[in-house]
């Protein structure tokens, strides 16, 4: 919830510090460098202290940031802020994901993702909801202030419901490693998967703003529109982390679906360029970006099941670190990228169709992973 408030309040943010749309997307790339920088250490801190010390103490630190974010008297301290969210956020992100991995039955690994990943999803359209209402009424500061005080109840939930799980040796570390860098199908799962990230940073900065441009709605309603995108994840995840499974069942493997959920992607990102080229009609429109949405949700069950059972145990902590560090890297100029083109352009044209092109990129090289292009069990890592 508490990075999901931003987009909603990019608007009264630019408007208090004057800010052009490029500079407002710094923001959220400035979250994104604290988020990339922290993955994978994350990740290996995690193994070391614990991983369930690592998310309880992770949601009491955004309570806090968000806390911090609400009060930022000046911009510079406003991006200092966003950065310190996106450090400690990349802690947690570094983390949740083994947990899932290895309380997870095998042959559920697709659902059971998918159903840990919808908390985002809906996270996200919660705040987007509660952040539009509040900045709405109260100005922009009462949603992160609101938020720190709503996120106190994550920490306790987290305390009570999370297991403590063994720590991870050093030299599982250096194991991990030395297994992981030199895997080629890691490697195609890592770089195919930026442009979905990429795509849905895309949309959790700028939705709102776009909506604001296209229809005559007031910002409370283009962000009940936007927390759409939120919960597209629910079906999306659980639908496709289920459909997986029984691929795998059927020893059709993975891949395919991750890869065909790309392709769609870039047809989604390419016709949604078109529309707003076009000026097509914004109940056409948001429909649209509501597609995009749910796309980009459907891979990442498969994507993280995948990840799960291609790793050695040992090395999960790094593998989804590692991952996350990769994707966010991708995807870290994407907001800032798209408030530039806005500003040069008057449009987010060029930053849907330029999303689009690399989103079928992402699909060859998916699709390229052991064994390539054609259907079947993806090879696991010896360890």
């Amino acid at each position: 919830m508490v990075r999901s408030a931003l987009a909603p309040s990019l608007v009264e943010i630019r408007s208090e510090f004057g800010l052009t749309h490029s500079q407002a997307g710094l923001l959220a790339t400035s979250f994104l460098i604290g988020y990339t920088t922290m993955m994978l250490p994350g990740g290996i801190v995690g193994g070391w202290l614990g991983r369930r010390r690592m998310v309880i103490g992770t949601a009491l630190g955004w309570t806090l940031g968000a806390l911090f974010i609400g009060l930022a008297p000046a911009f510079p301290l406003l991006i200092v802020c966003m950065v310190g969210l996106g450090l400690i956020m990349g802690l947690f992100n570094a983390n949740d994901r083994p947990i899932v991995s290895l309380v997870t039955p095998h042959d559920k690994m697709g659902i059971g993702q998918g159903l840990s990943y919808t908390g985002l999803g809906v996270g996200n359209a919660v705040g987007v909801i509660l952040a539009g209402v509040l900045a709405s009424t109260w100005g922009w500061r009462a949603s992160y202030l609101a938020f720190s005080a709503i996120s106190l109840l994550a920490v306790v939930m987290l305390w009570r419901i999370i297991p403590d799980l063994p720590r991870e040796p050093i030299r599982a570390i250096r194991y991990a490693a030395r297994t992981l860098l030199s895997s080629r199908d890691l490697w195609l799962l890592y770089l195919g998967g930026i442009p979905s990230v990429g795509a849905i940073w895309l949309l959790m900065t700028w939705t709102p703003t776009m909506l604001l441009e296209v229809t005559h709605l007031d910002l409370t309603t283009v962000s009940l529109l936007a927390s759409s995108i939120g919960l597209a994840a629910v079906p999306a995840l659980i639908g496709i982390g289920a459909l997986s499974d029984w691929f795998v069942r059927h020893n059709l493997g993975r891949k395919a679906t991750i890869a065909v959920c790309h392709a769609l992607l870039g047809m989604g990102l390419a016709i949604a360029g078109l529309a707003f080229d076009r000026r097509w009609d914004a109940s056409i429109i948001i429909g649209l970006l509501l597609t995009v949405g749910l796309i980009h949700w459907a891979a990442w069950a498969p994507t993280y099941a995948l990840l799960a059972e291609t790793v050695p145990i040992p090395a999960l902590g790094v593998a989804f670190g590692l991952g996350a560090t990769v994707w966010a890297l991708g995807a870290m100029a994407i907001p800032w990228l798209a408030g530039l083109i806005r500003d040069l352009t008057g449009s987010f044209t060029g930053s849907l169709y330029g999303l689009a092109a690399l989103a079928f990129i992402g699909a060859l090289l998916l699709a390229a992973v052991t064994p390539p292009f054609r259907l079947g069990p993806e090879k696991r890592l010896k360890g």
